[in-house]
């Protein structure tokens, strides 16, 4: 029998599994932020909702196809699945934000579901979708008005939004608000890094496990404007009050177009604009005013394994650099590779050490300091079993989904395990691996998950020369 559950904000009726499916939390006119969305009666929450509108690819065009979208416009929402039984004093919440670049994804897609991750253990999980591209992401701030000065932003804004809608509804469907942990990889690490920054997000959830991004999606309005000016560019007699109505395929296409290139996943993030996102976050955050809890951070060894294609990648890896880290950091990578390929001849894996460790690893290895020095109880990691790509350790815990296959399946069911022993008691540590210490700085200890995870104290893991921001880049 179907289950109805009366939320603050109207009533959803779910699937006879325990699912509700399509739930809404927002509604937003174009390039606003979002609001809560209340509803009268029972709205029926048996089926997704569509996708947040989306091209058919992230990044580079693939050759020989033309240009495709899908998805639509309308609320926002999230998906929840109960598991089988529900604890007396309340469950624990696990909160998944989808990666993609910024570009693409859903919280629909078969990686975020409940039964990607598995269930038993009485875990409430929760899959959230948000606005992407320039629909999420396009700063107009500076050239609109003071109607858009949070637009570009939107993206991390919808996802506050659904923390705030989950932590005052979860009671009601046997969940413990107290008891929420946000899980992101890529884009949605990044957004949830971010959102640690404001103030406000302290109590909307108690840990979190972020792998492959931290703060290094927070753009200057600088970087924001280069962006949305050529973004406009493609639009040559649209009006800026033209895109606020204008049809999606060409808002869409255009998108497409600007992001036609590899390091297009450094186009949209949150601004520093000082509406929301402050410039002065950093000291904010040793003030005390960011948010604080147990978290588990991580990266993979070679992070930008796949960023090039192989048959090309001398060609591309210059310019990759600069548009990725700006003139400057572009330089400093050229650099940092000069130095590290005297006696290898496999420069293509040292561009790769260098790639990640500017564009991933470095941001994470920060994120964790000043999340310690802060108050916080952190635990590190670095994924190390081949290929140890972008996201591959995420990959490896939520791999108990039907369509799922991973390289390393005795790794995934460790990986699951210490994911499954944080949600429920707060501490990644399991008796498959070895003991796991809080990392404090002036130490350094990080889980190397291989296929024989080790515990390590390694002193030059990543190179840190590269600006506290990825997203600083010039078009």
């Amino acid at each position: 029998m179907e289950k109805t559950v009366q939320t603050p904000f109207g009533a959803v009726r779910g699937t006879k599994d325990g699912a509700f499916l399509g739930i809404p939390y927002g509604v937003a006119k174009r390039f606003c932020p979002a609001e809560p969305l209340r509803w009268e009666g029972i709205r029926d929450c048996g089926r997704f909702a569509p996708v947040c509108p989306q091209p058919g690819w992230l990044g580079r065009k693939p050759e020989g196809t033309s240009f495709s979208w899908t998805g639509a416009e309308g609320p926002l929402t999230l998906n929840l699945w109960l598991p089988e039984t529900l604890p007396p004093e309340g469950a624990p919440v696990a909160v998944y934000v989808h990666g993609g670049g910024f570009q693409v994804g859903s919280g629909s897609e078969p990686g975020a579901r409940a039964e990607a991750f598995g269930g038993g253990d009485g875990v409430i999980w929760i899959s959230v979708s948000y606005r992407l591209g320039a629909l999420g992401g396009l700063y107009l701030g500076d050239l609109a008005g003071e109607e858009y000065t949070l637009s570009g932003s939107n993206s991390a804004l919808d996802v506050l939004l659904a923390l705030k809608w989950i932590h005052a509804s979860v009671g009601a469907f046997g969940g413990d608000p107290e008891r929420i942990t946000v899980i992101g990889v890529s884009a949605g690490a990044k957004i949830l890094a971010a959102l640690m920054t404001l103030p406000e997000s302290q109590g909307l959830f108690a840990q979190a496990w972020l792998e492959s991004g931290a703060t290094q999606c927070l753009r200057s309005r600088t970087a924001a404007g280069q962006v949305a000016r050529g973004f406009l560019d493609l639009l040559p007699g649209v009006s800026l009050q033209d895109l606020a109505t204008m049809p999606l395929e060409p808002l869409l296409e255009a998108q497409a177009r600007l992001c036609d290139r590899f390091y297009s996943t450094c186009f949209f993030g949150p601004v520093l604009d000082d509406g929301m996102f402050s410039s002065r976050w950093q000291e904010d955050w040793k003030e005390g005013k960011g948010w604080r809890g147990r978290v588990v951070l991580g990266s993979a060894r070679r992070e930008m394994a796949f960023a090039l294609p192989e048959e090309t990648f001398f060609e591309e890896v210059h310019a990759f650099a600069r548009g990725s880290f700006g003139e400057e950091g572009g330089r400093r990578a050229e650099e940092a590779v000069r130095r590290l390929s005297q006696g290898t001849e496999d420069t293509r894996e040292v561009w790769i050490r260098v790639l990640s460790d500017f564009m991933y690893r470095s941001h994470t290895d920060r994120l964790a300091r000043r999340l310690a020095e802060s108050g916080s109880t952190v635990w590190l990691y670095s994924m190390e079993a081949w290929p140890a790509c972008h996201g591959m350790g995420m990959s490896h815990i939520l791999s108990r989904g039907p369509e799922s296959a991973v390289e390393h399946p005795a790794l995934a069911r460790q990986m699951n395990g210490s994911m499954r022993s944080f949600l429920l008691r707060g501490d990644p540590g399991g008796p498959d691996l070895p003991a796991w210490p809080e990392f404090h700085p002036d130490e350094g200890a990080k889980l190397f998950f291989d296929t024989e995870p080790s515990l390590r104290f390694p002193k030059d893991d990543v190179l840190e020369e590269v600006s506290e921001y990825s997203y600083n880049i010039g078009l």
